[in-house]
């Protein structure tokens, strides 16, 4: 056994053809294909944070506070737009996504309905819009979450307890009515 792999080596090594197919040409390849990639050199695939489209046409306290959120996120970049330029600018591949909340944002959760947050995007801009869509996923599911939650609690206090005045139901839910003790 050991014969026949020593001379399958020696003659493997006398065959330049093999030996340039074997050792050389992948090398040849991955340089060539990180070359057309674009990944040649330092590895830092993004320059900074993905930069994306916001029209706040709602303007009440918590869509203010879910710009705020985002603004606080390092991996992208909110630039404030109208709507109608926001999805001009998708459109023509500018930016590879726009958030656009839409009037009645309150509303529409006080009464249950469908929630007027949109999300335009560019097809063929996929991993910039992966990070955009995760990070707003998260603010925004944890923002109205919270406040669903809020409004939810202050409904059962007024409708268990109508005795209870409104400071009181607010300092219950804030904490606030137990820090001195």
């Amino acid at each position: 056994m050991l014969r026949l792999f020593k001379k399958d080596f020696i003659l493997f090594f006398r065959d330049h053809r093999a030996v340039i197919l074997a050792f050389l040409l992948p090398v040849i390849l991955i340089t060539l294909f990180a070359f057309a990639y674009g990944s040649f050199g330092a590895f830092d695939v993004r320059r900074g944070p993905v930069e994306f489209l916001v029209a706040d046409m709602d303007q009440d306290a918590l869509s203010k506070v879910i710009m705020n959120k985002i603004d606080s996120l390092k991996d992208i970049k909110a630039v404030r737009s109208g709507y109608s330029e926001s999805r001009e600018l998708v459109i023509k591949g500018k930016y590879p996504s726009a958030l656009i909340i839409n009037e009645g944002l309150h509303d529409s959760l006080e009464s249950g309905g469908t929630i007027p947050i949109e999300l335009l995007y560019d097809r063929s801009r996929e991993m910039e819009n992966a990070i955009v869509m995760q990070n707003l996923t998260y603010i925004i599911m944890s923002e109205l979450d919270r406040y669903i939650f809020e409004a939810n609690i202050n409904k059962f206090i007024e409708n268990s307890f109508p005795f209870i005045d409104k400071a009181m139901s607010e300092g219950l839910l804030s904490g606030d009515l137990f820090k001195d003790r």
